[in-house]
């Protein structure tokens, strides 16, 4: 093997060659060579070094495999026999083809695999850059927005048609900052950089407090809330966890239409609290479940029903209650609506 090696480096096979490794590479056709004698040495050789290097090679029967994907040519696989009386056959050769054939297959396989991996990590580097460089200006004209809305109201120097177009306004500009923001945490997710800040705090209180804002940024749509009137106290990211009550409200009322009401129930059990959002929407496709929680996953029916979105909400969602030690699941009829159950682990005797 290192006089192969060896003879291969420093005399690479060439294409014109009417036999051997450059033919095949040229051709993409497999040659036997059931034995091999002086005169095609002497034919192949570029000089008289070449030549010795070939002899010392004890060359008695050679064959000769392409390894082809896709209608191109990646190599070759060559078997060379030195053991005087061994030659290769044709039966040798077609052995020979399929092991080629599978070995292409991996190759060309593992080729795509690292492209579409580059190709991820560039896509997840512009995400970011994108949306770091968009979050300042974003929240600063959220902010003056919000500004002009609050003193409008107290001077009453607006219509209200422009009160309503303020309003409008700000509603967008929070969405696409809540799309930015939830961009940033998928890059930290990503980079292993999103941490919790762990503290004590009311889960129930929490829940109701996202239900009240929902509630009063939505004024048209029904959402009820089912909850303990004990406290139950969770160790946790209160801030984090309110992101995850936020985004299945959200979700709950962007895939459903009024008047549909949304049902969030909360439960605590001795050592767990569990919230279910549920909805009567469109629903989620049977064949879409599995990967509903995959970064950049949107089932089919969006598009049909021309729902916007990024699909990462629920990818944060998952990596938010894992890093919490729970779990998110979701139970789902298409054209019934959807039922999204978020269990974390509780202060026992909360």
């Amino acid at each position: 093997v290192p006089l192969a090696f060896g003879l291969y480096a420093r005399y690479p096979p060439s294409l014109a060659a009417e036999t051997g490794v450059g033919a095949v590479m040229r051709t993409g056709q497999a040659q036997l060579i059931p034995t091999v004698p002086e005169e095609m040495l002497a034919a192949n050789a570029r000089n008289a070094e070449h030549l010795e290097l070939m002899r010392s090679m004890e060359f008695v029967s050679v064959m000769v495999a392409p390894l082809r994907a896709r209608g191109q040519t990646l190599g070759t696989l060559t078997f060379v026999s030195s053991q005087a009386g061994h030659e290769y056959t044709p039966e040798n050769l077609a052995f020979a083809e399929e092991i080629a054939q599978r070995a292409a297959k991996a190759i060309d396989n593992a080729r795509l695999y690292q492209q579409a991996e580059q190709a991820l990590q560039l896509r997840n580097q512009f995400l970011s850059i994108a949306a770091h460089e968009l979050k300042t200006p974003l929240t600063s004209l959220l902010g003056q927005v919000q500004l002009l809305q609050r003193r409008a109201a107290r001077e009453g120097f607006l219509a209200p048609r422009d009160m309503r177009t303020l309003d409008i306004i700000n509603g967008q500009v929070s969405r696409l900052n809540a799309m930015i923001l939830t961009l940033l945490d998928t890059s930290r997710l990503e980079n292993g950089q999103l941490r919790i800040e762990r503290t004590h705090f009311d889960f129930a209180a929490l829940v109701e407090r996202a239900v009240e804002e929902t509630r009063a940024a939505h004024d048209e749509r029904v959402i009820t809330l089912e909850r303990p009137a004990a406290p139950i106290i969770m160790n946790g990211d209160a801030l984090r966890l309110e992101q995850v009550v936020q985004n299945l409200l959200q979700n709950a009322l962007k895939y459903s239409q009024a008047p549909e009401p949304i049902f969030a129930t909360l439960t605590a059990s001795e050592q767990q609290a569990s919230l279910a959002v549920r909805d009567h929407g469109i629903g989620i496709p049977a064949e879409a479940l599995p990967n509903l929680f995959q970064r950049f996953y949107r089932a089919e029916n969006n598009a049909t029903q021309s729902i916007s979105g990024l699909g990462v909400g629920l990818y944060v969602v998952k990596e938010i209650v894992e890093l919490h030690g729970g779990t998110v699941e979701v139970q789902s009829t298409e054209g019934a609506g959807s039922i999204f159950t978020v269990c974390l682990p509780c202060e026992a005797g909360a």
